[in-house]
């Protein structure tokens, strides 16, 4: 009979007998000396006799997981990344902290995964990686990079904040740094750019929407400020045009109207797309750095920051690196069989 069974058979004696945990404890220590059971385990057995739990042997356990095949766990990181280490240590026969310290002494860290503008379906992970293949053939074939002009619509708020870097000791909590107010007042730019710099922006002025009829008059204005560079326009010959597929941009009429009456190509955008648009990827990026902690009072304030950034990209090379990424950004949409690109 070994100990614990010794203590229990005692405590259901002195139970059965009216015997409070009090006085338990005083019989047993007399006879086997203090310290020998503690007055909460005496306790917690009364709590089971009063319930009729009677059964004073331990019930059957498992016993120590089974030690995970290192194969067969790290294998099965590879084709399921996401599957946690709980469920990962119930296919496998194992604990999840067995789980954990293997993957951790194998170099794997946890990472919250980032996150994607949508979900893509099979249809769209097709389109994309056949309409990137079909323009790095053609830019290799007929390069096109230099008569590229590119459109997109970014929101500018008034209000942007910062996070700072917190220098503190182990223990202590960063501060915490509100998020702008997305709802709060904001104005929305329009960008038309090329490799050799700006064509054309605008701040779209409050209380007027977006719609197609309102894009094809900014389209005229864009198509003016090209004919004006009567010698650039001849050097770059015919626009190609890379915009979204946002229903203002897609309408019938304003295809209509950039192909026939400003008779421009008209490049082919896989939908979802925002990490092959260079304005996503490269322009309205470095735009949101230096936005960090500007604060506007009205859309003035707003169009003179968005000259001088503007302006400060105009000394460097910083639009045709943007444009001049495209290739590699195509490729790599190959290479992923059409998943997003997220580095």
């Amino acid at each position: 009979m070994g100990r614990k069974t010794e203590i229990r058979i005692f405590l259901h004696f002195q139970f059965q007998h009216g015997r409070t945990p009090t006085q338990a404890l005083n019989e047993i220590s007399i006879a086997k000396g203090q310290g020998y059971v503690n007055i909460s385990t005496i306790k917690r057995w009364y709590r089971k006799f009063r319930n009729n739990e009677n059964n004073l042997r331990d019930k059957p356990r498992s016993g120590r997981p089974p030690t995970p095949n290192v194969q067969a766990v790290l294998q099965s990181v590879e084709n399921n990344p996401d599957l946690s280490t709980r469920k990962r240590g119930e296919a496998l026969g194992t604990s999840k902290d067995t789980i954990h310290r293997l993957l951790c002494k194998h170099g794997y860290r946890p990472r919250v995964g980032r996150w994607i503008p949508h979900c893509l379906g099979a249809h769209h992970l097709q389109q994309r990686v056949t309409i990137c293949q079909q323009l790095l053939h053609r830019q290799h074939e007929t390069p096109f990079l230099a008569r590229l002009v590119t459109v997109d619509e970014t929101w500018v708020h008034y209000e942007n904040g910062l996070r700072q870097i917190n220098w503190l000791q182990q223990g202590q909590v960063a501060r915490g740094v509100p998020k702008p107010n997305q709802l709060g007042r904001k104005v929305m730019l329009i960008v038309f750019w090329a490799r050799f710099g700006i064509v054309h922006w605008e701040v779209i002025p409050n209380g007027t929407t977006m719609t197609g009829e309102v894009y094809r008059t900014i389209l005229n204005r864009v198509q003016f400020v090209l004919q004006i560079h009567t010698a650039q326009r001849r050097r770059y010959g015919q626009v190609v045009l890379l915009q979204d597929n946002a229903p203002p941009h897609r309408a019938a009429l304003t295809l209509s109207h950039i192909q026939d009456t400003l008779g421009w190509e008209l490049l082919p955008h896989p939908a979802y797309s925002p990490d092959i648009a260079p304005s996503d990827y490269h322009l309205f990026r470095s735009m949101k750095n230096h936005l960090r902690n500007v604060q506007f009072q009205n859309v003035a304030q707003v169009e003179n920051w968005v000259a001088q950034f503007f302006g400060t990209k105009s000394t460097t090379n910083f639009y045709q690196r943007g444009i001049e990424k495209l290739p590699g950004k195509w490729h790599d949409v190959v290479l992923n069989n059409g998943q997003y690109i997220t580095s």
